[in-house]
């Protein structure tokens, strides 16, 4: 899916820089720039200057990358694998495709490119829902349950 994506983007929106980390790049348009493996910090400078992600995996457990993109302020175009699932609400914090739905992909995010007033929504809720998912957060909301456990207030 994402070579048919990246070939149709460097073909209709040629302005469109496109840039690949985690795989291994093999049989991906000329204009497309291939990272590779590349370190958590080279990843969160990636999310932070990118307008849009997309995240075109078949299945994932939680979908971490999803909330560390929310959190940079990029848009997130997701495929509906599960993971998403447990956070991302379609054309409210992102926008959500059906698996290898490359048509669809490409619609959105070519819509999320265009759309200010739907880019601008996307992303401020987008950071909204990074920050409920906060690990600090979640140790709180964790410590005051079992606090409750403890003192036999569930």
């Amino acid at each position: 899916m994402v070579r048919a994506i990246s070939r149709r983007l460097a073909d209709e929106m040629p302005e469109v820089r496109l840039v690949s980390f985690g795989g291994t790049g093999t049989d991906l348009p000329p204009k497309m720039e291939q990272r590779g493996k590349i370190s958590q910090q080279h990843a969160a400078e990636l999310y932070a200057n990118s307008s849009v992600f997309l995240e075109a995996s078949e299945s994932q457990g939680f979908g971490l990358q999803g909330l560390e993109t929310m959190g940079s302020g990029s848009v997130l175009v997701s495929t509906k694998n599960r993971g998403i699932d447990n956070y991302g609400k379609h054309e409210k914090n992102c926008l959500l495709i059906d698996v290898n739905d490359s048509d669809a992909a490409f619609n959105a995010i070519k819509r999320a490119l265009n759309d200010e007033d739907l880019r601008k929504k996307l992303i401020a809720n987008g950071r909204k829902t990074a920050l409920d998912h906060d690990w600090w957060r979640i140790a709180e909301k964790h410590a005051d349950f079992y606090g409750r456990v403890l003192r036999d207030e569930i």
